[in-house]
């Protein structure tokens, strides 16, 4: 049965490292029970896909935090002004 594992030497040891390792280590143990499952396993097609799946809703989730810090700049810019 083919398992794929996490090499320590591919993610950097800062936040950004942490959170694509984290994310990784979901994505990898969801493909290897789609290998465990075999060769003819529908979930195999769509192994690619989850990563890219993954990166669009983190983009998404960022437009939302940024979009919400700025409306709080903004109000807290215009307290300031007073």
């Amino acid at each position: 049965m083919l398992k794929i594992t996490i090499n320590d030497d591919d993610f950097q040891p800062d936040l950004t490292g942490y959170a694509t390792r984290a994310a990784a280590e979901v994505l990898l143990a969801n493909w290897n029970d789609c290998f465990a499952e075999g060769v003819n396993s529908p979930s195999l097609a769509h192994l690619g896909q989850d990563v890219e799946v993954v990166c669009t809703a983190l983009r998404a989730w960022r437009d939302e935090l940024v979009a919400t810090a700025t409306k709080i700049g903004d109000v807290a810019g215009k307290k300031g002004e007073k």
